[in-house]
């Protein structure tokens, strides 16, 4: 069965470019298609492109694993509302009139093409040669080594996941306790946690305990029951009304999956049976999720037929290009000098305990909920862009349209930035992914911190442009990092009393 699967892989190269033109001659031919019936021109470019993109990804997804669930996520969140829009005729928000319809379509082609050639300019770079193999004496004898430290490792990420997991599921309970006793709405202007601090500081490590020990690689059978307690955590985050982290932690699991799927051919961690569920639960789990929005919002979905439940996920969840055109038609009521697309640094570096120690800078709102002054006077696109299109009151109640990070690097450096900053992310999930397959020294700890990076890129086309940095900066993963490295150390050192 896995040589079966794997059959796309062993192929001879030119079955292969066959296929590849095959798909491209589809997808053309789709887009040509759609132009002459009517579509938007742009738009059927930045689907063509998409699709382009699709076929690079699948034709070797290897290597390209992370870049695959990217344009997933990128369809659904972007193209998407577009996608039913022209060939459904479903309605858009904040359509604005056709320059600005224009305008979000000329966004997701440049931001997509460049993505694409950031990431085979990366490939481009010689890479290879920092992941080289080295089967020398010395060499052996050092992998020897960090084989037996893995183990270590594997040992006490899984442990400290299972004594922390108890905590992480605390704090959400939380929140779901508060959404059920007030409203979805309301839990972004007035809950917060009462959990003391140290719980949430120890919560706050649970999931990077998790991203460690799967980078150990450990056998499909130790992997069960983590992955199992991962995804009763994403089915009870579905019950704070917020279905972005559920679908994210879904697609995570996936890219894993197919991650060890390659590196591991000896073990089938995707069989024909998993991809058959996947495909007849999908169109089931999108209807269930649609659905969560109208309990959320307080309204009834039974006069919406399977269909329309089905193609309005799409259409609600891409509600993140209306942002591309909210950008710009309110341009001149949000501050020119913000630097939305730096959201994330400026908050950390203003916000953070231990930097406070070193300097303390000054800054008149808060970052908690939805204030007049945090989105007049801070640096958040998604709190002063919902200010400007929701009004001063359904703004104050926790509505808001969310940010995307196309729409920051518009705002901040125009469509040149747009086209730098894809590049950008193209370049380092092209990184990441050199890392994960590398056979040279390969390194659990970066190899973790490329799986905790993988949520960034996904939430990305709804979230701040500067998200990878934030997750890299986050001080819950270098405090699990820190623990799990000391406990392996402490062990070691009793072992040699």
């Amino acid at each position: 069965m896995g040589d079966f699967n794997r059959g796309i892989m062993a192929k001879k190269s030119s079955y292969v470019s066959q296929k590849q033109l095959l798909l491209l001659f589809c997808a053309f031919f789709f887009s040509a298609v759609s132009i002459a019936a009517g579509v938007d021109v742009m738009y059927s470019l930045a689907l063509f492109l998409w699709f382009l993109s699709m076929i690079y990804t699948v034709s070797n997804l290897r290597q390209r694993a992370l870049y695959f669930v990217f344009l997933i996520s990128f369809f659904v969140f972007l193209l998407g509302g577009h996608f039913c829009y022209e060939y459904f005729g479903m309605s858009v928000n904040y359509y604005f009139g056709e320059s600005f319809y224009f305008h979000s379509n000329l966004c997701l082609f440049l931001s997509l093409a460049a993505v694409l050639a950031g990431y085979i300019f990366a490939g481009k770079a010689k890479l290879e040669k920092r992941f080289k193999r080295n089967t020398n004496t010395a060499e052996r004898d050092s992998m020897s080594r960090r084989n037996y430290s893995t183990k270590n490792v594997r040992q006490y990420s899984k442990l400290l996941f299972y004594i922390t997991y108890p905590f992480w599921i605390y704090t959400i309970m939380g929140r779901v306790s508060f959404v059920f006793s007030s409203s979805y709405y309301s839990s972004y202007v007035e809950y917060e946690s009462s959990a003391p601090y140290t719980v949430k500081a120890i919560a706050a490590m649970t999931p990077y305990f998790f991203y460690l020990f799967l980078a150990t690689l450990p056998a499909k059978k130790e992997c069960k029951l983590p992955i199992t307690l991962y995804l009763v955590y994403a089915f009870v985050s579905l019950f704070t009304g917020r279905r972005s982290f559920f679908m994210v932690m879904i697609l995570f699991i996936m890219l894993y999956f197919i991650y060890r799927y390659y590196r591991n051919e000896e073990e089938a961690w995707i069989k024909r049976k998993y991809i058959v569920t996947a495909v007849i639960a999908g169109p089931i789990l999108v209807i269930i999720l649609q659905m969560i929005q109208f309990i959320r919002a307080g309204e009834s979905a039974s006069g919406q037929s399977i269909v329309e439940l089905l193609f309005g996920f799409f259409q609600q969840q891409g509600f993140s290009s209306s942002l591309l055109r909210l950008e710009r038609y309110y341009e001149g009521y949000i501050r020119e000098d913000a630097f939305y697309s730096f959201f994330g640094i400026v908050k950390y570096f203003r916000t953070n305990s231990i930097l406070k120690i070193i300097f303390n800078p000054q800054y008149d709102f808060s970052y908690v909920g939805n204030s007049i002054d945090y989105a007049l006077k801070g640096n958040s696109l998604a709190n002063a862009l919902s200010y400007a299109a929701l009004g001063k009151i359904n703004y104050l109640t926790g509505q808001g349209v969310g940010s995307c990070y196309i729409a920051e690097l518009h705002h901040d450096f125009g469509y040149f930035g747009v086209v730098l900053g894809s590049m950008v992310y193209g370049i380092m999930m092209k990184i990441i992914n050199k890392i994960w397959n590398s056979t040279y020294r390969p390194n659990v700890w970066t190899i973790a911190i490329g799986f905790a990076m993988v949520e960034s890129f996904i939430k990305a086309p709804r979230w701040n442009y500067d998200i990878f940095i934030s997750y890299f900066l986050d001080l819950g993963m270098w405090m699990a990092f820190a623990a799990v490295f000391g406990l392996c150390n402490v062990m070691k050192r009793k072992r040699h009393v």
